[in-house]
């Protein structure tokens, strides 16, 4: 023991040096792992070796050979102690000599190689060495999915829509300086990723298991090591594949650099986020850990550790895997290239099959060019296909490349095989190789012109090119259809052009029926002609020569040549353009149309469309061509029983218009019936005829004793029409619905013996009249424009039952808007003298939806009469039916500005707008202003009326930066006026942004209408002046809050200043109510609480009371003071002089006592002053000599106690 606690003691005197490697196996420290490998031995257990041990954790050696020196005299310790040695726990070290790193150690058989290497300085080393659930970690995690989920999310976006054939998505092909460039960036793509080859490195060798650095690394686990470097090789292999699609997938070179700078940007996003956290961006616990990780060095040596910890001796092949990882991915990187090289340069990626159309408003003859085209096998030109028409021998479209063009472009052609000698149409310049990308561009004629409308999609394999199933669909379709041409039907039998082989692709003519008329070998014949359907007459087609035999050969050259005669006199009718989706493969179901004239250079894009011509099937069939209406086709015969009146073949002809209301028809579709269910539209000679079903609700034909109908013709003595005229099942929208309602009261027969009882028993002596009640509704007629609406006969409605009283009937109908209408009863109960009342109403709305707001007109027994008016626009009666009822009386102002508006377009435009209803109301509310003036003049007609602000010289708006009126003033003199001053107040609320209102003159009369004045609520400035306005100044003036000035002066207004209302108001600042006859205080004392007036003017009324000397409250704001003309007794307070900024101090014709105080020589902004006719005594005060802005000075005049004379402008 003694020699042992020698050794300690000597090496005690061995510095300590500042770092040193830690094993990091175990992720404990050296320490904790010797003193638990020698737990069992007391000697190693005891103080001193405790004590070596911590020598041994933190020791530096200044040089090689004091290394060895501490290994020699270790090895002495442990051989006299008996134990294993300990050199194998003893840390690497640098050389003394700061060369690469050398083992301090040596073993029996061989000689460590050792080198310290450092982490990549990016997020992933974060991930792969520090502390788990820590911010460090989070952010780095955060950093890596961000990148791995936006390169997952490019590549899904790349080979989108890929096919099973083209898995890449790739072009079909690409230039040479392309594919030169493709090949050099694929050996950069792998070997730039960096990451790739660090993650493979570092998952196969595995984590280094000694380090020099913060205590933090302790922690690291082998697990979490490859956990990040997993994550790193993961990125590093997306980045990679979505580099070599990109560079697959570019068609120029700068497509290729571009795409190559944007995966480089994301690639670089780890090392961008770790410098960004070294700064400080993700926190300081993140930059500190970024600083520790840049400074720690790693021991990196023969010996590696699996995934348990354990060090092992790594074989040859795990030593250099990370090189042969990356060195397959570059072969198969290169081998990947090679084959889709090679099959972009085979034609793999082309398109083999697309399908043509073309339209005709161009090139009218363009139509028979439609179907599919394949690529020619044998056909290759710039190492492009040639697309040849299918279905075709003779006169094939076609579609290939012209290098000459440009720089080189698709083209279309028939005649010949060089694309470059005939061209027909071509694209802008587009060396595309693919002609599917053709489609996006705009094609032209040789000649310049642009073509209108051209289809190009690809077919894929479950599409036979539609043209045998369209065949298919057609085959047992009409066989005969039937034109009807100037009064005559010209019919056409169906056939199907000759094929050799059905099973052949068909071009878009032969996959569609041909119709041929009965004469001779010239017939007239219906063909499609590949973009519409158009009647020949085949005998003005010169290569026809024998239409019959044409059409019986195999599809030869004479029948599309003369289908290309471009003159063509050779079309009779043609047809609306038939595009391929909506294509049914029949002429049934189109518009059909007379051409213009030949001599205007027809085609097919002028069509007269003032002259439709009718096209039908002359026989129907139950499955393929039914009968229209609901008709029943008879399968036998081919012929239709057709239902709801129509006629004519497949029940084409449809009943509209003929005065008889078809249920079946009576909808939008039909256009109700061609009118014929209402009144204001029915024009056939059935109108007349038209009946009710059960007017007001009755069933006119139920005898039971719970309904019965009873007409009073003998009754009356006279004869009554026993109609039911009217139109109950009109239902336009676009017409106004109204409900008349009668509630007649309950009648019973008064005296058994009565001659009203025995006519009755007479008429059924059946029905016991004498027990029974009675509901008694008069006939009721209507008129619209002084035409014939409804016409209703007297309906007693008499029932067994004892009833208290008769419930309501309504019966509803339609009028146009716009009509003026009059409804009336026939009184015929008072002429029978029967004791009964009637009240009936009419609502705007249906028979369910009556509100008794909807009411627009009564009348009872004595007003048998009522009329109203429609305004003429449905969304105008709509909007304001809601406010007022009266809209319905032309003779109100409210009824004559609602039929003014439906007659202006703008009105109708804002009205139709929900954002614009606010300016149709303020339309309506100047037009009503105008109405009540008697004004014959539009305030701007079809302008907006913020553009219009002015009408004449006596009515002003203004309106504001939204276009809202602000501001009303009215001189009312300038008119004869139809209304009151209630009456206009009444329309203001339709301002409500109203800030000025100003009405003066001779309607300004009658008492104030408080409440229409109450409901401005924005109104800051009112003046109602030189009217005769009489009673009260109303409180509700001064409720308003936002109230700054109040002018009713010169008027004949009595009662006092409400100034218990005023007081609150605080931004009243003018208060003008002169030349009225008011009483009571002419300063209360609530105007003093009013701390910002300005001017107060109440001359020439009946005030009294004095000036109290609180005024001086307002001494701060006061500016126009003017009492003049009343009854105010007192003297004047020297406060008065403290008004700095007063300009206006009138206190003539008073009562007012005493002195002039000098202090009103203070008054430095006075510019008039009168005192005249009062009381006062003494003299002008000498201070008045300072009143420098002084102008108008009365003050002598009518003080006869006054001593002195005039004193500078005073008098």
């Amino acid at each position: 023991m003694d020699d042992f606690q020698r050794e300690m003691n000597e090496n005690s005197r061995i510095s300590e040096l500042e770092d040193g490697f830690v094993e990091g196996r175990s992720q404990v420290p050296l320490r904790k792992i010797a003193s638990e490998k020698w737990s069992k031995d007391p000697i190693r257990s005891s103080l001193s070796y405790s004590l070596l041990l911590d020598k041994i954790n933190n020791l530096e050696l200044e040089s090689e050979a004091k290394t060895k020196e501490l290994e020699q005299r270790l090895r002495e310790t442990e051989t006299k102690l008996g134990i294993s040695p300990l050199a194998s726990l003893i840390p690497w070290r640098y050389s003394s000599t700061g060369g690469s790193p050398v083992a301090s150690t040596e073993t029996k058989n061989d000689k460590m190689k050792t080198k310290t290497v450092k982490l990549l300085p990016d997020m992933y080393s974060i991930l792969a060495s520090w502390e788990w659930n820590t911010k460090p970690f989070w952010a780095s995690l955060f950093v890596a999915f961000l990148q791995i989920i936006l390169l997952s999310v490019l590549i899904v976006d790349l080979i989108g829509g890929a096919t099973a054939d083209n898995i890449l998505n790739l072009p079909g092909n690409v230039e040479y300086t392309v594919r030169i460039a493709q090949a050099v960036a694929v050996p950069i793509a792998v070997f730039k990723q960096e990451d790739l080859r660090e993650g493979i490195d570092g998952l196969v060798r595995g984590m280094p298991h000694a380090f020099r650095g913060d205590i933090k690394f302790q922690s690291m686990k082998s697990i979490k090591w490859r956990f990040g470097y997993f994550l790193r090789f993961a990125q590093g292999f997306l980045s990679m594949f979505a580099s070599f699609i990109l560079l697959m997938q570019a068609e120029t070179v700068f497509d290729l650099l571009l795409n190559f700078l944007g995966i480089e940007f994301i690639s670089d996003l780890d090392n961008l986020a770790f410098r960004l956290a070294g700064l400080g961006y993700f926190g300081i616990t993140t930059r500190d850990c970024v600083n520790t990780i840049s400074e720690a060095e790693f021991r990196k040596d023969e010996k590696e550790t699996d995934w348990d910890g354990r060090k092992f001796s790594p074989s040859w092949c795990r030593k250099y895997a990370h090189i042969l990882g990356v060195f397959f991915i570059f072969i198969a990187m290169v081998s990947s290239f090679i084959f889709y090289a090679a099959q972009q340069y085979d034609g793999e990626y082309l398109t083999s099959t697309v399908r043509v159309e073309f339209g005709d408003e161009t090139l009218p003859y363009l139509g028979i060019f439609n179907g599919c085209y394949t690529a020619r096998s044998d056909g290759i030109i710039a190492e492009r296909p040639v697309f040849e028409q299918m279905g075709r021998s003779t006169m094939q479209g076609k579609l290939a490349y012209c290098g000459d063009i440009g720089d080189g472009s698709w083209v279309f052609f028939y005649e010949g095989d060089d694309p470059c000698k005939n061209p027909i149409a071509a694209p802008a310049s587009t060396k595309t190789f693919d002609v599917l990308e053709t489609a996006e561009s705009q094609w032209y004629t040789n000649t310049g012109l642009p073509l209108e409308y051209l289809q190009i999609y690809k077919i894929d394999e479950a599409d036979t090119c539609g043209s045998l199933d369209l065949l298919s669909t057609t085959r047992d379709s009409c066989s005969v259809i039937e034109f009807e041409l100037e009064g005559q039907s010209r019919t056409f039998q169906k056939r199907q052009l000759s094929t050799s082989n059905e099973g052949e692709a068909l071009d878009a003519i032969r996959s569609h029926p041909i119709y041929v008329g009965a004469d001779g070998s010239k017939p007239e014949v219906v063909i499609f002609t590949g973009r519409r359907w158009v009647l020949a007459n085949s005998s003005k087609i010169v290569s026809w020569e024998n239409t019959t035999a044409i059409l019986e050969s195999d599809g030869n050259e004479e029948f599309y040549a003369g289908l290309l005669e471009v003159d063509y006199e050779w079309i009779l009718l043609v047809s609306e353009q038939v595009y391929r989706v909506d294509d049914q493969g029949t002429p049934l179901g189109l518009q059909w149309y007379y051409p213009r004239d030949v001599s205007e250079g027809f085609n097919f894009r002028v069509s007269d469309l003032t002259r439709p011509v009718d096209l039908a099937c002359a026989s129907c069939n139950s499955k393929t061509n039914p009968c229209l209406y609901e008709g029943v086709c008879s399968d036998r015969t081919g012929e239709c029983e057709c239902k709801h009146g129509a006629s004519g073949k497949l029940c084409r002809e449809r009943p509209l218009g003929d005065g008889i209301c078809n249920t079946y028809f009576n909808t939008p579709e039909f256009d109700y019936d061609g009118g014929d269910c209402c009144a204001s539209t029915c024009g056939g000679s059935g109108c007349d005829d038209s009946s009710i079903s059960f007017p007001f609700g009755i069933d006119l034909s139920n005898r039971g004793n719970e309904s019965r109908t009873v007409w009073v013709e003998n009754l009356l003595g006279f004869e009554v029409a026993q109609t039911t005229f009217g139109f109950d099942a009109c239902s336009d929208p676009d017409q106004a619905t109204f409900t008349i309602e009668m509630k007649p009261s309950i009648w019973k027969i008064p005296d058994p013996e009565a001659p009203i009882t025995a006519a009755l028993m007479d008429f059924d002596a059946d029905f016991d009249w004498i027990n029974s009640s009675y509901c008694l509704v008069e006939g009721v007629s209507l008129t619209c424009n002084d035409e014939p609406y409804m016409d209703i006969s007297p309906i007693w409605v008499a029932t067994t039952d004892t009833i208290e009283e008769c419930p309501p009937y309504h019966q509803s109908f339609q009028v146009p808007y716009g009509a003026s209408c009059e409804i009336f009863h026939t009184k015929y109960m008072q002429i029978l003298g029967l004791d009964i009342t009637l009240f009936f109403k009419v609502f705007y709305g249906f028979d369910e939806k009556l509100f008794y707001e909807d009411v627009i007109k009564t009348g009872d027994t004595s007003i048998s009469t009522v009329r109203w008016d429609v305004p003429a626009s449905k969304c105008i009666t709509e909007a304001f039916s809601n406010q007022t009822k009266s809209i319905f009386d032309k003779s109100t102002i409210e009824g004559a500005v609602t039929n003014s508006l439906s007659n202006s377009g703008r009105s109708i435009e804002w009205c139709e707008s929900k954002d614009h209803r606010d300016m149709l109301f303020e339309r309506f509310g100047l037009e009503a202003l105008l109405t009540v003036l008697g004004s014959k003049e539009s305030f701007g007609g079809e302008v907006h009326h913020c553009s219009a602000s002015r009408v004449g010289e006596s009515f002003f708006a203004s309106c504001n930066n939204d276009d809202r009126v602000t501001s009303v003033d009215i001189r009312s003199d300038y008119y004869t006026t139809n209304g009151t001053l209630t009456d206009l107040l009444g329309f203001l609320p339709s301002f409500p942004q109203l800030q000025y209102l100003g009405i003066v003159g001779k309607l300004v009369a009658g008492p104030i209408p408080a409440m229409e004045i109450a409901k401005l609520h924005n109104l800051t400035l009112l003046t109602l002046v030189n009217g005769s306005l009489n009673g009260t100044i109303p409180t509700e003036i001064f409720s308003l809050q936002k109230l700054e000035s109040v002018n009713l002066s010169n008027n004949t207004l009595t009662g006092t200043i409400p100034m218990g209302a005023m007081g609150s108001l605080q931004r009243l600042h003018t208060i003008q109510l002169y030349d009225n006859e008011l009483t009571g205080l002419a300063i209360p004392g609530e105007l003093l609480s009013l701390q910002g007036l300005v001017t107060f003017a109440v001359s020439n009324n009946r005030l009294t009371g004095s000036i109290p000397v609180e005024i001086q409250d307002l001494k701060e704001s006061l500016a126009v003071l003017q009492l003049s003309g009343n009854e105010i007794t007192g003297s004047l307070p020297t406060v008065l002089g403290t008004f700095e900024g007063l300009q206006s101090l009138k206190l003539d014709r008073n009562l007012l006592t005493g002195s002039i105080p000098s202090t009103l020589g203070n008054l430095q902004a006075i510019v008039e002053l009168t005192l005249f006719d009062n009381r006062l005594t003494g003299s002008i005060p000498n201070s008045f000599q300072n009143l420098g802005f002084l102008q108008m000075c009365n003050i002598l005049g009518g003080n006869s106690n006054m001593t002195g004379g005039s004193l500078g402008v005073c008098t």
